[in-house]
Order: structure tokens, then sequence, then C-alpha cells
């Protein structure tokens, strides 16, 4: 049996109460039309008219609380209609509110014409069986033409209904765009209709509650989707800002959280898992960064109450020793030396007044030192001490230096692949700077100039412009000589930015601004850059949401963070910043930067005891609204004069003026606030929320919590134990590419046992050819001899065309030529390339005095499988070893046995066959990396 999905049924239970609503109105409008109907063709017969009986009976009578019951039904319907997503269209609401005013006013003709029915016309007709007249005309008047008088009097309802209809069409004429407007837009407010209608979400996003509203005690939310928008937080100390909004914001990222983890090992296994419909979707980390560890020791206590694992948290703390560490060095090189190269400004004390010179020549000095220190050893993991090692030891310098020579190319400029090329010559500017820039330290002696050396003799050297960057290297060992900065900033790390983003967890940045004082700055623009940088390498709209909430935010800005809100809604990053006032923005990035920041924080939220300014500035942007002004006149006649009166009147005047004012955002109610938010991306009105504290109870258990087997499945995803289904058409090349893998397996080792076979065959060919050619040499007594003394043997190299011999003549060599050597087929088969020059026989019988001493080179053997690498020797023993004029080394280096020519030849098959393997493998991840979802066009093909 199918098991019952009862969160669908949940969620359509809005809907099936409106629509059984509209079905009472729409079944009602009919029977009081017809029973109208009937009332009025009865009375205009003068017989009685009963049609219709089998669906609203025979009887005409209708009650007024009828009617009112009726009238409420659909009142009630329509105003849950304006909540459900399906009645939003506008030629639904529109059937809907006529079909409820349909059913209210006919209920109404229908009982005011069977009250005359009743009661108005027996009356009549009782009235005039006891009226005795004499008058011809009166009494044809009163007797004969009563049915047109009663017709009118039962048609009196009718008449009143369409004047009132009337009227009412007259003023809708006036007024017709601005009420259309606000039929379309309206919206029912109501804290129970708003859990309601909440019922109908099926997928649930990030949504956040921030507080009941004042005006309606409606919860006022910002939709998950509207949260990319960003949150702007403004008040001062003390008025609630952390402890009323960022805790309970972050608490409900933690449910979400909490929901995804719970729902992954589902999810991870969907082939549309990496989309805005399903990842895209769910909220999977925060990241809170402040300055006095208060919100993140509460922040961390509400991960705990979430059953969420120490391995899933980082949490970043100066102040303690055993604290996780950052490795700022991690990352592209060109976002690294950005990102130093923006702090050191910061932290130069000279701001806008400095010199522009030493400015731009600090920042390009640090810039090369952090490329040379990423670039020179690429299986190197630099380190921030490193970095300030460098500037203490430019000898270390010169050394890197030397290091990233070696690693260029000869020819960059014939490089055809435009993207290498271009890498190898920022290498190589960066190499031409440092030829200018570290210099070998000299000192004027005696003899002149001499290279200043250290105790080993090595060359010690210094920086040529040094006396340009002596500012920003006084800041690096301030940072370096600082016990609390080391403990996060030095050493290695396995934290990455990119795998917090991407798989998941909790990151918690205490700036420690009470011990660090300055420094603090450094750490939290470190993070805050390190966080943008990621962003921007995630994956567009298919990641799934993560949260970074920043307290005490203008700490850690810098002049690139305006670009960071701006483009962080494409990347799924929630930013949330907390300030105490705006001013602190103008005052140290100016007005332009100011507003540059608020523009990219479309949902803000301002509390009471706001500075004037920051007042004035928000009532501004909380904009206007409409408002009737009511305006009384009195005119009165003094009562010595004729006629004396007093006239009165009222007169109403529509006009705009401020949501709200200066004032009233100043002098709001203790924990009170003003937001301003998005919903659907629509401007919502400026509205004041109450205070939202978590209970004490949160902090100790939270009612959403993370399932101990869906908790360990991320865990492993979050290890690289397990992976997700990308993508159904990747799957699909995966599964090919692993079937030829198969064939190409299968084919190579069929290969490799014929090759084994047919070396085996050609050996033994080889072998009894050998053997006849052995019998035939050694039946020629006058062949010459073939082979050198080993005296005249100096050096043997090998190289790609065979084996090279350099020789010089002995005075005395007739006693070593000895021993007559086999000759194997195999070696004539390998038969040397043409001698250089042609040794004889009879050069032993030279003597020294005849002919000095030369040296001369021979190639005398080739192989003809494997290769020596040029101008290497080759190891010889000088007592056993000699070459043949012929090109035969001795029996000791003969021919390969059968496991070396098999081993020989298989090894050629198999690199045959890993190069095909790799060039798959290539075409693969090409073909891969065209069919992922961040690759695909817009149209998804």
């Amino acid at each position: 049996m199918k098991k019952v999905n009862w969160q669908k049924w949940k969620a359509r239970v809005p809907l099936l109460v409106v629509l059984i609503s509209m079905a009472v109105s729409f079944y009602f409008a009919i029977f009081y039309s017809v029973r109208a109907a009937r009332l009025l063709q009865s009375q205009y017969t003068g017989e009685e008219v009963t049609y219709l009986s089998w669906l609203i009976g025979s009887n005409d009578h209708v009650t007024l609380l009828g009617v009112i019951c009726v009238s409420a039904i659909g009142y009630f319907g329509f105003l849950i209609s304006t909540r459900v997503k399906l009645f939003k269209k506008k030629w639904l609401r529109l059937i809907n509110f006529l079909v409820m005013h349909v059913a209210r006013w006919s209920g109404l003709i229908a009982y005011g014409m069977g009250g005359i029915d009743s009661y108005v016309i027996p009356f009549f007709e009782n009235r005039l069986e006891n009226v005795i007249t004499t008058d011809a005309f009166i009494e044809s008047i009163l007797f004969e033409h009563t049915s047109g008088f009663y017709l009118m009097l039962i048609a009196l309802p009718i008449l009143f209904v369409g004047f009132v209809l009337l009227f009412l069409m007259a003023e809708l004429g006036l007024n017709v765009q601005e009420l259309k407007k606000a039929f379309f837009n309206f919206e029912y407010k109501g804290k129970w209709l708003q859990k309601f209608s909440k019922l109908e979400e099926v997928d649930v996003w990030p949504d956040v509650e921030l507080g009941l509203s004042i005006k309606n005690q409606e919860m006022v939310t910002i939709p998950g989707f509207d949260r990319s928008l960003n949150s702007l937080i403004v008040g001062g100390i003390g008025t609630g800002k952390t402890a009323a909004l960022a805790l309970p914001m972050l608490n409900q990222d933690l449910h979400h959280m909490t929901r995804f983890i719970n729902a992954f090992p589902t999810l991870r296994e969907r082939e549309d898992y990496l989309s805005k419909d399903v990842a895209g979707r769910h909220l999977n980390g925060i990241t809170v960064i402040e300055p006095s560890n208060d919100l993140c020791q509460k922040t961390l206590q509400l991960v705990k109450a979430h059953g969420i694992p120490d391995e899933a948290i980082t949490y970043i703390n100066p102040l303690d020793p055993n604290t996780p560490s950052i490795n700022p060095m991690r990352g592209p090189v060109d976002k690294v030396a950005e990102v130093f190269a923006q702090i050191i400004a910061g932290l130069n004390d000279s701001g806008s007044s400095g010199n522009f010179f030493f400015e731009q020549a600090q920042r390009n000095h640090l810039k090369q030192h952090i490329y040379l220190l990423k670039l020179h050893d690429p299986d190197l993991q630099p380190t921030f001490g490193a970095l300030i090692d460098m500037y203490n030891n430019p000898t270390l310098v010169h050394k890197m230096h030397e290091q990233l020579k070696k690693t260029l190319p000869k020819n960059i400029d014939d490089i055809e692949e435009r993207q290498e090329r271009n890498y190898w010559k920022i290498i190589q500017g960066i190499d031409e700077w440092f030829d200018l820039t570290i210099l070998p330290k000299k000192e004027r002696g005696a003899g002149g100039e001499n290279w200043v050396t250290d105790d080993l003799g090595n060359v010690q050297y210094y920086d040529a412009k040094s006396e340009h960057v002596q500012g920003l290297r006084n800041i690096l060992n301030d940072i370096g000589s600082n016990p609390y900065i080391r403990n996060v900033l030095f050493g290695e790390s396995e934290f990455d930015f990119d795998e917090h983003f991407a798989k998941g967890g909790v990151l918690l940045v205490n700036t420690a601004k009470g011990q660090l004082v300055d420094l603090a700055r450094v750490l939290g623009k470190l993070v805050l850059m390190n966080l943008q940088n990621a962003t921007f390498r995630r994956p567009n709209d298919v990641s799934p949401f993560h949260h970074i909430m920043v307290d005490e935010a203008p700490d850690y800005f810098y002049d690139s963070f305006s670009e960071f809100p701006v483009q962080s809604r494409k990347y799924k990053v929630i930013i949330t910043t907390i300030m105490q006032t705006i001013a602190q923005l103008a005052d140290t990035y100016g007005e332009n930067y100011m507003t540059t920041i608020i523009a990219g924080m479309r949902n803000r939220m301002v509390y009471g005891d706001v500075p004037a300014m920051d007042a004035e500035y928000f009532s501004n942007l909380f904009g206007e609204k409409i408002v009737f002004d009511e305006g009384q006149t009195e005119m009165s006649v003094s009562p010595l004069q004729d006629n004396p009166q007093t006239r009165g009147g009222s007169s109403y005047a529509k006009k705009r003026e401020q949501s709200m004012t200066p004032g009233e955002i100043m002098f709001q109610d203790a924990f009170n606030c003003a937001v301003k938010i998005v919903v659907n991306n629509q401007p919502i009105p400026v509205q004041r929320i109450k205070a939202n504290f978590l209970p004490p109870e949160a902090f100790q258990s939270a009612e959403v919590r993370v399932g101990e087997l869906p908790l360990q499945e991320w865990l492993s995803y979050r290890r690289g134990e397990i992976d997700v289904i990308k993508d159904s058409e990747e799957v699909k090349v995966i599964e090919e590419v692993d079937s030829e893998l198969v064939e190409v397996e299968e084919s190579v080792a069929i290969e490799k046992e014929k090759v084994r076979e047919d070396t085996k065959l050609d050996l033994e060919l080889e072998r009894e050819q050998a053997i006849a050619d052995k019998v035939a040499r050694m039946s020629h007594d006058t062949r010459p001899t073939d082979k050198l003394p080993a005296s005249l043997i100096r050096s043997i190299s090998f190289d790609q065309n065979g084996m090279h011999a350099e020789i010089e003549p002995a005075a005395d060599v007739s006693n070593d030529v000895q021993n007559e050597i086999e000759q194997p087929q195999s070696a004539q088969k390998a038969a040397a390339s043409p001698v250089k020059e042609p040794i004889a026989p009879m050069a032993a019988e030279s003597s020294p005095e005849a002919a000095p001493p030369v040296q001369k080179e021979v190639r005398v053997f080739d192989m003809g499988f494997g290769q020596q690498q040029p101008n290497e020797p080759a190891e010889i023993d000088e007592e056993e070893e000699v070459v043949s004029i012929f090109g035969v080394p001795e029996a000791k280096n003969e021919t390969p046995s059968e496991q070396e020519e098999i081993a020989y030849k298989e090894s050629v098959i198999s690199k045959k066959h890993d190069s095909f393997y790799h060039q798959l493998q290539n075409g693969v991840e090409m073909n891969i990396k065209h069919n992922s979802p961040s690759e695909k066009g817009k149209d998804g093909k």
C-alpha cells in the first residue's frame, strides 16, 4: 500500500478551505438569486412558481441569520484567499470577490423580498378588504391595479441594492487606478492567519523571523531568498542589536542547517542535487566575526544545543593557545597578495596624508615578495611566518629567487597557449624585479670592492629598496611579535575557506579587540577578505546558502568590501552587518562609500536612540506614506445681527508624509526596532517590531536537533569520504568511461600475452642462429683480432644512438689482444652505427714517441631499445670489460635475457596503454566540465 504523504495534504489545507468557502458562496448566490427570481415571477404572474425545487427546495422563505452566515463564510474565505498562492492571480481573486458579493447581495434581496411577500403585501390586502368607498375612480385605483402595486413593493429591495451599487461604481470611477492597485495588492494580516497560511509551504527556505509587528501582531519575516539581499542592523549600545536580533537570527539559521543535515542522505542521492531547487534552497553553514567573544560564546552554546559536533566547528580565538590556525597564504596568489596589500594599507597610520610614492612602493614591494613566496616552490605551502622571514633575511629571498629562475622556460614567447604564456610572463616580470632589487653586498677593502660573505663563504645579499619599505617592515614585525596573533595566523592550517563554503560548518572568529587593540582589525579583515574571495569562487545559484554575520563591522571594512554585498547575492551568501552608527563608515571611508554599503544592504533595521544624523538619514530612506488629513471649519453669525447662525463643516485632503519622522525613530520604546525589509523582491513599507529574545532553554536544547545517522553521513561528506551525485549527464559519462576502461584493460591483457608468446619464439630462433654463426666464425683462422684491450678504454657513455668509448693509445698493447669472444646473433641485429674514427689493430704497435696520446670517440653499440642519458658514463670493470670493434660487448653485457626482452616489450605496451588512459581521462574531465551545471548555458543545454 502506498504511503500517504501527509505533508503534501497539510500544505493543501489553506487552498481547500478557500475552495470550500468559495463553493458555499457560489451555491448560496444561486440559491438566493433563484428564490428572489421566483418571488418576483410569482408576483408578476399571480401564480406560484417553483422551478429548481431539486436544488433549492420549494420554500422561498429566507432567514436573516442564514444571510449573515453565508456572508461571513464568503468574507472569511476571501480574506484567507489573499494569503493563498493560487488566489494571488488577479482573475481568481476577482472571481472570488464577485461570488462573495453576489451571494451577500442576493441574500439581502431575497430576504427583503421574502419579508415583503410575507408581511407587507398581506397587510395591504387586509386593509383593502375593510375599505368602503362610493367613488368609482378611487375604487378602480384601489382594487383594479393592486397587482402592479404589489409588484412595485416586492421589487423595492432590488431597486435599493441597485442604487447602492450605482453609488459605489461612481466612487470607483473617481479612484479606479488606486483602488485597483490596492485591491490586487491587498493581503489580510493577522497572527493566526499567518500561521495558517504557512501550512502551504512545502519547500522550506531559510526564512528568518525578526519579531511581532506592533501594528497587527503578525510576525515580520524575511523570506529566505530575499535574505541574500543582505541586512544592516544599526543601534547604540544596549539597544538590543545582539540579544533581540542577532542571536535569534543565528538560532533560526542553525535550525535550517540542522534540517539540511537531517535531509542530506536523501538530498545527496538526487541527480539534481547541485541545483538551485535542491541544494540552492538550503543553508549549510554560518560564520560569525565579532570583537568581544560574547556573541561567539553564545553562538557556540546554540550550536551545541542543536547537536552539531566539534568536528564541524572552527573556533578562532587568539586568547586560546590551542586555537585552530588560519593560513592567510592559502588561495590564489593574486588574491593573497591583494588581501595583504589592503590590510597593510589599512594599518598604515599615514592615511590619506601619506606620501603616495611610498605607499605604492610598499604595496608593490609586498606583492612581489608574496608572488615569489608562493611561486618559487609549487610543492611548498607558504606561511605568514615565511613572509616575515623574507623581510628579515634578503639572502633567503635570493635563494628563493634562484629557485624561481630554474622554473622559467627558455622561450616564453613561443608558448602557444595564451593563458600559460601570460602566467610565465608574470613570473618573468617577478624574476626581473628581483634581479634589480636583491643585490649582493659589497665592501671596499685594500684590494678594491669585494663581496661580503658569511663564515661559510656564502655571498650575502641586501634589499636595494629597503629604505622605501621601512614602514612596511615595521608593520610586519609588529604583527609577528604579537603572541596572540601568532596563535592564529602563523603556522600551517588545514582550514580551507572554499571547503567551508562548499561542505558547510560553523566558523566563529573572536578578534579579541581588548587584547589585540589595532591588530584585531588585521585578523578580522583577513578572515573577511578570504571569505569574500572564496565567495566569488563559488558556483552561481546552485550553492547552498551561507550566512556571514559581522558585529562591529566598520572595524573590519576595507576599500573593496563595497563590492562584496553587491555581488554576494549571486553566490548565495547572506551578509549581516551590525554597527552602532553609520557615521563610522562616513568618517573612515566617506559618504559615497557609506551610501554604497547601505545600498547593498536592502533589509534595514534601526533601533532607537541613534544619532540625529542616522535618524534623519533613515527617515528619508524609509520613504513616505499617504494619509488623509481631516480639516474642520466653523462659521458663525453674531447674535446682534439679523439671522444669527452657526455653520460647521469638515474636509478631507490626501497628502504624503514621512513614514517615520526622525523623532519617531529616535524615541522608539525600549528594544523596539524599525524595520524596512524586502519580500519577494518587493520593498515593504517600514514597520515597527517588538523584541524577539531567545528563551534560556534555547541555549540548552534546541527544538530541532540533528539525527545521529544523517550526521555521520554528512561528516563523511565533509571529510571527503563520500561524494554527491553532481549531474545526471556526468553520471552517464562516468559510466561510459568505466565501460571503455574495462574494454581497454582486457585488450591490453590479451596483447601482452600475445607479445610474450611471440618474444619466446623470436628468442629461440636467435639462439639457434647465434650458435650457427659462432661455429662458422671459429673455422676461419685468418680473421683479424676484433677486440680491443681493456687498457685502451678510458670511458664509456651511452646516448640515444649508441655507446661511445673515449680511448687513448697505449705504449704496449700486444699482450692485451687475447681471448676471442662469442658474437651473439642478437648483437648483429643491433649493429653499431658507423664509426666516427675507425680503430685499426695496428694502433697497438704504435709507440708513444711516434704519436702523441689522442682521445677519440667511437660509437660502438646500439641495443635498439631503452635509452641512456647523454654524457652519462657507464660503469665499467676495467679488468673484465672489453669492447669489440664490431660493436659487440663482452659476454658480461651480451644479449638481454628472455625476461628482460619480455619486460621491455610489455613496458612499451604499458606506456601506450597509460597514454591512452590519460587521454581518455582528460577527455572525461573535459566532458564532465562541459556538462556540469556551472558550464552550461543559460538555457541549461
